[in-house]
């Protein structure tokens, strides 16, 4: 009788631990924190160009520009080449020939030299100033490249290279570019 009355107590008590455990909430991630509205959020890259933000603060208003324009330029440049890297290899991958290897790795070189000249001649398509309280600055902004524009500069970039222009087929490449970003804008909706 004890051990049936010691039974059912375990038995009781469990499910009252297990209930209890159950019907505690757990606490919100955003129960302490605040919502901040970033300014130039909003230009990220889309189907027309590709863009990067970044942020700088500075004591000194033009280092703070300068730290943003770093930030940013950085941020388009990795977006560019991870976009244009993806368009590369599935070019790569539809040649038919023994040569596919070097073609990729040489037309990869000029691609990231097309890609560094590029990103030093972009547009800012935001530029917000906000003085904090401590009398610093902090700088946002957000740099865009046309995707057409890059298209054509990449591939006069590869007909003028001797090397990429004997394999280089312009309407192969441009059909591979157009669909990753097709894809690329697909994913952001």
């Amino acid at each position: 009788m004890k051990s049936i009355f010691s039974v059912s107590m375990v038995a009781v008590a469990a499910i009252a631990l297990m209930t209890s455990c159950g019907s505690s909430k757990p606490a919100s991630v955003t129960a302490n924190a605040t919502e901040v509205s970033v300014p130039c959020a909003e230009y990220a890259s889309d189907n027309q160009f590709f863009r990067g933000m970044g942020s700088g603060s500075s004591r000194d208003l033009n280092t703070a520009r300068l730290k943003a324009n770093t930030a940013a330029a950085a941020e388009l440049a990795a977006g560019i080449s991870q976009t244009i890297k993806r368009v590369v290899e599935n070019y790569v991958n539809e040649m038919d020939n023994a040569q596919k290897q070097d073609f990729g790795q040489t037309f990869e070189a000029m691609t990231t030299n097309v890609v560094n000249q590029t990103v030093s001649n972009t547009r800012t398509a935001c530029n917000k100033t906000v003085q904090n309280k401590d009398g610093g600055y902090t700088v946002y902004m957000a740099l865009e490249v046309n995707k057409e524009e890059f298209q054509k500069t990449l591939e006069n970039g590869a007909l003028q290279d001797k090397k990429i222009s004997l394999l280089f087929d312009r309407e192969k490449f441009r059909e591979k570019y157009d669909e990753e970003m097709e894809n690329f804008a697909n994913s952001r909706q």
